[in-house]
């Protein structure tokens, strides 16, 4: 409980919680080696992607096994591996918040029309905007249904179970693919592909005639996809 409201304050939660003892799950006889960090990772799960980054530069004094007042160390690398944690958590939701809010921006008006009987199926690589975009996106789109998948395995599945208007793929998978980047979320059968290779098993699976929206720009979503689905 304590570690879940650390995430959601920042610095000020990361010194309660060492205050508050954290520090001492490391005992005495631990050595700030990379695999004790990492093993001690699966107990911080959210903090894992910033425990062994702050540690790899460095000296080796601090990476050896030394003599030190028992917790004194690790309470100040837990702070660190926290610290940094929490901003980086803090930065992806201020990404999160500006996309959405430049989606919402760019809409222009949606009051028109009714795309109620439609179904977008989407592409994207993030749960949570998956799951906050469908708070808002159908309104904008004529109350079209929405399918939200972020891996490939739901992915192909969806398109394989049913007739779909439109399949769209979401911002940030197309940055990815502008990168020459792997899609996050792929799987043995997809590995390797680039959006081509997703178009042709659109294409395979929806028949030739299904739309296939693609951005890289979160202000173009709602009006590309108005155009879709033949929105006023």
């Amino acid at each position: 409980a304590t570690l879940a409201w650390l995430a959601n304050h920042g610095e000020l939660g990361t010194g309660l919680v060492v205050e508050l003892g954290v520090g001492s799950w490391f005992s005495s006889s631990d050595s700030l080696s990379g695999d004790m960090l990492n093993s001690r990772s699966r107990v911080l799960p959210c903090f894992a992607a910033a425990i062994s980054s702050p540690f790899a530069n460095m000296q080796p004094s601090f990476r050896q096994p030394a003599r030190r007042p028992q917790g004194v160390v690790p309470r100040v690398a837990l702070l660190i591996v926290l610290s940094q944690s929490a901003r980086a958590m803090s930065g992806y939701d201020s990404a999160r918040d500006r996309m959405l809010r430049e989606t919402q921006q760019g809409a222009g008006d949606c009051s028109a029309g009714d795309a109620s009987a439609k179904t977008i199926l989407v592409r994207g690589c993030d749960p949570v905007m998956a799951a906050r975009s469908k708070e808002f996106l159908p309104k904008m789109l004529g109350n079209a249904n929405i399918v939200t998948t972020t891996d490939d395995a739901a992915f192909l599945a969806a398109l394989k179970e049913q007739q779909f208007e439109v399949v769209f793929f979401a911002p940030g998978a197309c940055r990815f693919n502008a990168a020459k980047q792997p899609i996050p979320g792929g799987i043995a059968a997809t590995r390797g592909w680039s959006l081509e290779e997703y178009r042709a098993a659109v294409r395979e699976l929806q028949g030739n005639d299904i739309t296939i929206v693609e951005t890289l720009n979160e202000p173009e979503i709602v009006p590309l996809l108005r155009k879709a689905l033949k929105l006023p």
